[in-house]
């Protein structure tokens, strides 16, 4: 093995969007900052339905890049089981991205900012010393190597390896982590700038499928189910079911991809010493809709700067910032998304019914500029009050 001469202040693992944004901001602030990506190119594989809020975006990188985006989103369609339809009118709603494109741009940001990328550089190690972890093995081209480091950003998916060579317990439960499957279909009767969503247990149990048109009669077509109330059939068998209803036929499929998505596990997965996880690899992922693109640049971003921090201070209380600036900004969001998952997997049909008969009666005929999440779960609860006796059931 090797031990390179010049050490970096700051080593990212992964190249998607919350290690890009990660070493982004690390090298904003001055840090010498290395990005390594496992893959022989950054953007693929993909496992994404690829639609986020422009806030998502915007807040962390500023303007969106046209590049960026396969389709706006202006409208959005929820089905309840038994086919009522709410609709939204959302001009300002968000975009489906094309990832490919996207990833790979952040990833030229960050290094437009002076990060390094490294593709084709999986990690296969840590090093420890005294107080923390001094460096990362790294399996290159050329063989194993070890790069010195005073901070480890972990953001290497829903399968992070740092977290758990790093001492953390990065097990799921099963009843925490859902399954999903996608296929990008050509072909179809779908209007771009409108997202569709039905739920029902006849559907997706415990968890719903979509429709993201990207232009060109192409579409993400994809479900999330619960595995436990799947009757033991794979996610792509419920897929293939609701595409023959929905479509009346397959399409032609371009691609197909598989996952894990797990839902939010509170806050100790974010750091332990000079290792800070961020995105998926921290499980920072929206348990109401399984959506992880703008969690993952904004722990990212708060990530990098607190590592930035602590290379130029030598204070480990800046890396304990990122705990801090992500719980701020976001804890309470996530732990009412997880609660209203956990009611979600209780509820029968007639509750999914009542509760998006209700949301439709509400948004009829309105045009929407904003959504609080928050204010829509208080909304719920005010619409389908027997859902109060659910939380009392629930421990967090």
């Amino acid at each position: 093995m090797r031990l390179t001469k010049e050490p970096f202040d700051v080593v990212v693992v992964g190249a998607g969007p919350a290690g890009s944004a990660a070493a982004r901001s690390a090298a904003r602030a001055g840090a010498k900052t290395l990005l390594l990506e496992k893959h022989v190119s950054i953007g693929s594989p993909l496992s994404c339905a690829e639609g986020v809020s422009l806030m998502g975006i915007t807040d962390v990188l500023g303007e969106i890049d046209p590049r960026w985006v396969s389709a706006p989103i202006h409208e959005v369609d929820v089905y309840s089981p038994d086919g009522t339809c709410m609709h939204l009118d959302h001009p300002d709603a968000g975009v489906v991205l094309d990832r490919k494109i996207f990833d790979r741009d952040v990833a030229m940001l960050a290094a437009r900012e002076g990060a390094e990328i490294r593709v084709e550089s999986p990690v296969t190690g840590l090093v420890q010393n005294g107080s923390g972890f001094k460096a990362v093995r790294v399996q290159t081209p050329g063989g194993e190597r070890i790069i010195e480091t005073k901070v480890i950003i972990a953001a290497d998916g829903v399968e992070s390896q740092i977290g758990r060579w790093a001492g953390l317990d990065t097990r799921m439960k099963l009843n925490r982590m859902d399954s999903g499957a996608q296929y990008l279909l050509a072909g179809l009767d779908v209007k771009v700038g409108r997202l569709e969503f039905y739920f029902g247990k006849e559907v997706a149990p415990g968890g719903y499928a979509w429709v993201f048109p990207k232009g060109n009669d192409t579409a993400n077509v994809g479900i999330a189910i619960t595995p436990s109330m799947a009757q033991g059939i794979s996610a792509r068998a419920w897929l293939d079911d609701f595409i023959r209803v929905r479509f009346k036929s397959r399409g032609t499929m371009l691609e197909y991809m598989v996952g894990g998505i797990p839902a939010f596990y509170g806050h100790k997965l974010l750091r332990t010493q000079n290792v800070l996880l961020v995105g998926d690899a921290a499980r920072l992922i929206d348990s109401i809709t399984g959506a992880g693109i703008a969690n993952a640049l904004l722990s990212g971003d708060i990530a990098g700067r607190a590592a930035a921090r602590f290379c130029e201070s030598g204070n480990p209380s800046h890396l304990a910032d990122y705990n801090r600036e992500w719980r701020k900004k976001k804890g309470r969001h996530m732990r009412l998304f997880y609660l209203a998952r956990e009611i979600f997997l209780k509820m029968e049909p007639e509750d999914v019914n009542q509760v998006i008969a209700g949301l439709r009666d509400h948004f009829e005929g309105r045009t929407i500029h904003h959504i609080d999440p928050v204010e829509m779960i208080k909304m719920i609860f005010r619409l389908h009050r027997p859902l109060l006796g659910m939380v009392r059931r629930l421990t967090w």
